[in-house]
């Protein structure tokens, strides 16, 4: 019996995410976008620190761009 193909998997939602640095101890943290203000913690030193938000706006305007990641894809696949 002959099984087509698996097709690849087109994006359908995509997440942004920051880099803030560990004030103690240097190391780079990736948190999903953030719009209020939080605290993190620093997987290498467990320091608890707040971090500044992003612009909900911004976020809005990058996820309407890109259609939350559909139109990220690349033309060739599709």
């Amino acid at each position: 019996m002959s099984q087509r193909p698996v097709q690849p998997a087109a994006p359908v939602s995509m997440h942004i995410v920051f880099g803030y640095v560990c004030p103690s101890c240097g190391q780079t943290i990736h948190v999903p976008a953030q719009i209020r203000p939080t605290q993190v913690r620093c997987a290498k030193c467990q320091t608890a620190f707040p971090i500044i938000p992003v612009d909900e706006r911004s976020m809005h305007f990058i996820h309407i761009m890109l259609d939350n990641g559909r139109a990220a894809a690349d033309a060739d696949f599709i």
